[in-house]
């Protein structure tokens, strides 16, 4: 339940924080987040991720070598195997 607590903590907080963060839309229904310039970094580029999805839900396809680029998918438009 802690965790819970501090999860969510951290994800409100990075709300009130966070910069705009620019989304680029890929052809095949991913996108990707550069994060290297919002202030929590990665967490940010997560709760920007989940927002952007209708639903809600976004999952990491990805995260660059590089470390400041990150691509998703929303979990509603994932296809069935």
């Amino acid at each position: 339940m802690r965790g819970r607590t501090l999860l969510i903590a951290s994800a409100l907080l990075a709300l009130t924080a966070c910069q705009t963060a620019h989304i680029e839309k890929g052809a095949d229904g991913n996108f990707s987040i550069r994060y290297e310039h919002l202030k929590h970094g990665s967490l940010d580029a997560d709760v920007a991720a989940n927002r952007h999805c209708p639903r809600g839900a976004a999952t990491m396809v990805s995260d660059d070598a590089s470390g400041k680029v990150r691509t998703y998918h929303c979990d509603h438009l994932r296809r069935p195997h």
